[in-house]
C-alpha cells in the first residue's frame, strides 16, 4: 500500500541525495562563490591592516608581521630600529614614539578584536550558501516524492521535516 510506495520512496530519496549533495558542492559554481566569500574575509582583514600600518608610518612606528602575528616598534625613515639605537633617542623623541606605538597598537587590539566578527559574518554567509545549494540539489527531489502522495497532510509533514533537516546538516551527510 501507500506506506511501502512511501519507505520505496524514502529508500530512492536518501540514495539521490549521497550522490546529489557531493555534486553539488564540487559544482564550480559553488566552490567559486565559497571562495569570494572567504577572499571578501582576507582582503577586509588586509585592508584594515594596511590602513593600520599607513597611520603608524605616519607617527615614525611600523607594525612588523611575523609567523605568530603582528607586532610594533619604533622605525626611522620607515624602517624598523633596534633597541639599542632607540635608547640613543633624546628623551622626548622617546616618549613620542612611545606614545605613537600605544596609539598604533590601541588599533591593532580593535582590528583583533574585529576580527572574530568578520570570520563570523563569513562562516554565516558560507552556511547560507551551502543550505540554499541544497535546496537546489535535493528541492526537486522531495518535489517528486510530494507529487507521488497528494492529499496527505502526514507525508508532507514528513517531507518538510525531512528537507529541512538535509538543508541544514547537509554538510554531514
Amino acid at each position: 500500500g501507500i506506506g511501502a510506495r512511501f519507505r520505496d520512496a524514502m529508500a530512492r530519496f536518501t540514495t539521490e541525495i549521497r550522490a546529489a549533495l557531493p555534486a553539488a558542492f564540487e559544482d564550480d559554481r559553488f566552490r567559486s562563490r565559497k571562495e569570494s566569500i572567504e577572499d571578501e574575509l582576507k582582503t577586509r582583514r588586509d585592508e584594515a591592516l594596511e590602513a593600520i600600518e599607513k597611520a603608524a608610518k605616519t607617527k615614525d612606528v611600523v607594525v612588523v608581521r611575523t609567523p605568530v602575528g603582528v607586532g610594533i616598534a619604533p622605525a626611522k625613515k620607515g624602517e624598523a630600529i633596534g633597541a639599542e639605537e632607540f635608547e640613543k633617542l633624546p628623551t622626548a623623541e622617546q616618549e613620542r614614539l612611545k606614545a605613537a606605538m600605544h596609539e598604533v597598537g590601541e588599533l591593532l587590539e580593535e582590528m583583533v578584536r574585529q576580527v572574530p566578527k568578520w570570520e563570523r559574518e563569513a562562516r554565516t554567509r558560507v552556511h547560507e550558501l551551502e543550505r540554499e545549494v541544497t535546496r537546489g540539489a535535493v528541492g526537486h527531489l522531495v518535489e517528486e516524492i510530494r507529487g507521488a502522495f497528494p492529499g496527505l497532510p502526514k507525508i508532507r509533514e514528513h517531507l518538510d521535516a525531512v528537507e529541512a533537516d538535509v538543508v541544514e546538516h547537509a554538510a554531514e551527510i
